[in-house]
């Protein structure tokens, strides 16, 4: 027993643990407001289309700062540019359902593997000026969050938890029927826009 408990506590007196259960505990808390939302509209495959379709922000946001500043792996101008990937690809999953007979869940899987892909192909060319695996930021490792991580999450976390408490109610009834919603005056596209951003920072 005494193994077990030892065990159990031992990982929480390191730092580097510690920190990883205080992000993903803000992270699953925010992920779990934004994911009903997300899971009632039927997207829930927009959670893992937008992760993936992201690498193509990173890359750009990497370069960017690279080239023109001659400063590698800058987090706020990749987050930045990953956020905009994000925003740009629901835009066309918006485009390509409303002007074609494809449903939205079918859009997201065309969307999703052409920015991803788009993504690939921005590393591959400029492999030169890129000296980071992009690839991890899909994946991950919530072993190795530094403390500027934790403080961006929790930061990112807050905002996104306000946003969501502000603005739930319009979030249901932008959700539940947005044809009413609309009626009745409600933003119906910029609550959809919204929401994917908060999707795309959490």
């Amino acid at each position: 027993m005494n193994f077990l408990a030892q065990a159990f506590w031992a990982p929480l007196t390191e730092t580097y643990f510690q920190k990883a259960l205080i992000g993903g505990c803000a992270v699953a808390l925010v992920s779990g407001v934004v994911g009903c939302l997300v899971v009632l509209r039927r997207m829930a495959f927009l959670g893992d289309a937008l992760s993936h379709a992201m690498i193509a922000g990173v890359a750009g946001g990497y370069l960017v700062m690279k080239l023109l500043f001659g400063i590698e792996a800058h987090a706020p101008s990749m987050l930045l540019g990953s956020l905009l990937a994000a925003v740009l690809t629901v835009a066309l999953i918006g485009l390509v359902s409303r002007v074609s007979r494809i449903k939205e869940d079918t859009a997201i899987g065309i969307m999703y593997t052409g920015v991803f892909a788009l993504g690939v192909v921005v590393v591959s060319m400029f492999r030169e000026y890129i000296h980071i695996d992009l690839m991890h930021f899909i994946m991950g490792d919530i072993l190795g969050v530094a403390d500027s991580d934790l403080w961006v999450s929790v930061l990112v976390c807050a905002t996104v938890l306000s946003v969501l408490v502000l603005f739930f109610r319009h979030f249901q009834r932008a959700t539940f029927d947005p044809v009413m919603a609309a009626s009745t005056g409600l933003p119906v596209l910029l609550l959809d826009y919204a929401l994917t951003s908060c999707v795309s920072l959490v």
